[in-house]
């Protein structure tokens, strides 16, 4: 289905409702505060139901617990490194409960996900109680039709077509249309043979078909921006990368003839390159203000030890940018928010070689 056939049906009312898979909320590493995220909370009134798979959330839970479980992990590391070399005397079980330090990261898990679900109003649909999937999920394993896919990963596609099967189930009981978003080809290819779903690859892509009344803001005010004339909008984005890359523990990779030991200092942002901006996408559009996203890359300083020798390096990163701006634009864009999505970074600082031998004893 065509972009233009796509806003059809949402104009029409044939599409009812959209659901997200779990890759689209990895994407933004299950951080259900990220604006694009919360930006499904457009679906709480309206016509078009957001309807996620309780295959999803488990999914979503599971993913955000086993981070929760790490985080604590490093935490504890990093307090007794402090205490080992600061001889601080803390005692780890006398810290603050706002630590989370003893936290159960499931039961975590579960309040995030449950306040979430209440911020954008999303409808969990069962598996159990919509459909008997049992047989047309075991017909499809074995004549390998999607999200079955003719490879080993088959066994890991089951969680997908109990989502799939259970939604088209729905889809098909109102008789009309649901919007997947999912950039996995296993949904892709379900819904290419499905008569009840569609698929399209990303979140933005998605929630641009339902704000279409955005679009000249949007493109007004990145205008301004590539042709310099929006000041605070350069300002906010600044500030917006500096909230970003403050205290980044990013990958620091480079060759050397000798093993040193790696710890990264710093990321910091150079410059951005308004000319690889792309074109933006609306998410979110009301009478006050539009909210859309673009891709651009910057130029990024980062510095790490190598051993005891400092050494820095600039590498263009493409980052994605959310930006809300009020309606009015003159005489240039009225900036509400500005947020640079996370995601890991890498340096490669090429070949290492300073004088130090790091195999070298020293007294």
């Amino acid at each position: 289905m065509s972009e233009n056939e796509i806003i059809a049906k949402i104009a029409d009312g044939t599409i009812f409702a959209v659901s997200v898979d779990t890759a689209v909320f990895d994407k933004y590493s299950c951080n259900l505060d990220f604006k694009v995220l919360n930006k499904l909370d457009q679906f709480k009134t309206g016509p078009i139901k957001l309807m996620l798979s309780e295959i999803v959330v488990n999914e979503i839970k599971t993913h955000i617990a086993r981070d929760a479980i790490e985080s604590q992990r490093e935490l504890h590391k990093a307090i007794k490194k402090q205490d080992k070399r600061w001889k601080t005397g803390v005692d780890i079980a006398k810290l603050p409960d706002t630590l989370a330090l003893s936290g159960d990261p499931i039961k975590a898990a579960e309040t995030q996900l449950e306040d979430y679900l209440a911020i954008v109003g999303g409808e969990v649909v069962r598996v159990s109680g919509t459909v008997d999937v049992s047989g047309e999920l075991l017909r499809r394993y074995f004549a390998t039709e999607p999200p079955f896919e003719s490879n080993e990963r088959k066994k890991h596609e089951f969680p997908d077509c109990f989502a799939l099967l259970s939604l088209e189930f729905v889809a098909n009981s109102h008789q009309k249309l649901l919007l997947c978003v999912s950039p996995d080809n296993g949904w892709k290819n379900f819904a290419a043979q499905s008569s009840h779903l569609v698929c399209v690859t990303d979140l933005e892509l998605a929630l641009s078909y339902f704000n279409n009344s955005g679009r000249n803001v949007a493109d007004q005010t990145m205008a301004m921006w590539k042709s310099e004339t929006a000041p605070e909008l350069d300002a906010e984005v600044e500030h917006a990368f500096e909230d970003r890359l403050a205290g980044t523990d990013f990958e620091a990779d480079g060759w050397s003839p000798f093993n040193y030991e790696i710890k990264p200092i710093s990321a910091v942002m150079q410059w951005v390159n308004r000319d690889t901006a792309s074109a933006p996408m609306v998410i979110a559009a009301d009478e006050k203000a539009v909210t859309f996203t673009t891709n651009v890359k910057a130029i990024i300083g980062f510095e790490a030890y190598f051993g005891s020798e400092r050494i820095y390096v600039e590498d263009e990163i493409e980052f994605e940018l959310v930006i809300t701006v009020l309606r009015d634009i003159d005489p240039e864009p009225h900036v509400v928010d500005v947020e640079v999505a996370k995601k890991r970074l890498a340096a490669d600082f090429g070949y290492i070689f300073t004088n130090e031998d790091p195999t070298h004893e020293k007294y």
